[in-house]
């Protein structure tokens, strides 16, 4: 992961550095953030930022670092299918919370890495029918099987477990330290632990 030299952040006031400032200096680093919600707005902006680097520089890796509480499944897949697409790869490293459709992001990276007090949330599909007729609570209940089954594959693809390993794993909230997530193959390092 490329380290960000603070002395190279040009608009320091007053001992503080412009946020923007410090974004542009880790994009221009090759270092993005998914450190919200996944949300097809937050997954566009990424998606965007990805294929202009890799337009920019098709072999370098990119790093996507992950806290995050999840969220929309559709946005979440539509970046794991760019992040697999692109020429470059993609390295992610995760921090703080990384929860739920986050966490299948961080499991997708080329290289997966987590620091020491990562804390790894790894969950079934949510979803629900609401006031819904009866014929379409089925048509949501299969859909939703249908996409479980899908994540339950590609996290089998990244981890050390097959489908249904993942499938009863995720059968309810699964918490990981980095030890866990290491050892579930989540993650393939631990950074400075």
């Amino acid at each position: 992961m490329p380290i960000i030299n603070p002395a190279n952040i040009t608009n320091l006031d007053n001992g503080r550095c412009d946020h923007l400032d410090v974004l542009s200096e880790l994009y221009n680093s090759r270092v993005l953030m998914l450190n919200e919600q996944v949300t097809p707005a937050v997954c566009s902006q990424l998606i965007a930022n990805m294929l202009v680097l890799e337009r920019k520089d098709p072999e370098a890796p990119i790093t996507l670092l992950v806290s995050s509480p999840g969220g929309d499944v559709y946005a979440g897949l539509g970046l794991i299918d760019v992040m697999r697409d692109l020429s470059c790869p993609v390295d992610t490293v995760g921090y703080g919370l990384v929860a739920s459709m986050a966490s299948v992001i961080l499991a997708c990276g080329r290289h997966r890495s987590a620091y020491p007090h990562t804390n790894i949330l790894l969950h079934q599909l949510m979803t629900g029918a609401g006031m819904s007729q009866q014929t379409d609570i089925s048509i949501v209940a299969n859909h939703a099987a249908s996409l479980r089954a899908k994540l339950d594959e590609m996290l089998a693809e990244r981890m050390s477990l097959s489908a249904d390993e993942v499938h009863e794993l995720t059968e309810r909230d699964c918490w990981c330290d980095v030890g866990r997530a290491l050892e579930l193959g989540v993650i393939d390092e631990v950074i400075g632990g």
